[in-house]
């Protein structure tokens, strides 16, 4: 899980660093503005978040899965959606397209991190 919350984070990096220029050889190809190129930039960042918490969200999913536990994963993936939901509302309120994608980050972030504490009470349960 380490692993991959580095690689994906990595990645982000990566936009960050080239998401510009290779952009700007997409804008010959589909005509996009200089804007238009700002806009997907911003938006390809502020997705970020989606991509780590969703990569990390699978591996511990897959982990309760593994233990023979679908209720736990099911209830946390509803009880977020939810969450996801209300946060996108507002975030497209506050700032539109750009507020729907940060909510997006948060909302797959805390699916992530509500996974995690789950599994780690389940594993030093059964540890104990």
């Amino acid at each position: 899980m380490i692993l991959i919350a580095w690689l994906t984070i990595g990645i982000i990096v990566g936009v960050i660093i080239a998401g510009g220029p290779l952009l700007k050889g997409l804008s010959n190809i589909k005509r996009l503005t200089e804007s238009d190129m700002g806009i997907l930039s911003v938006l390809m960042i502020a997705l970020g978040g989606m991509f780590v918490g969703g990569a990390i969200g699978q591996i511990l999913s897959s982990s309760f899965y593994s233990l023979g536990n679908t209720i736990t994963p099911t209830r946390i993936g509803v009880f977020g959606y939810i969450v996801g939901v209300i946060l996108k509302m507002i975030g497209f309120r506050l700032r539109g397209a750009l507020g729907i994608a940060i909510a997006t980050s948060i909302y797959y972030l805390i699916n992530a991190s509500m996974l995690y504490v789950s599994l780690e009470k389940r594993l030093r349960k059964n540890v104990v």
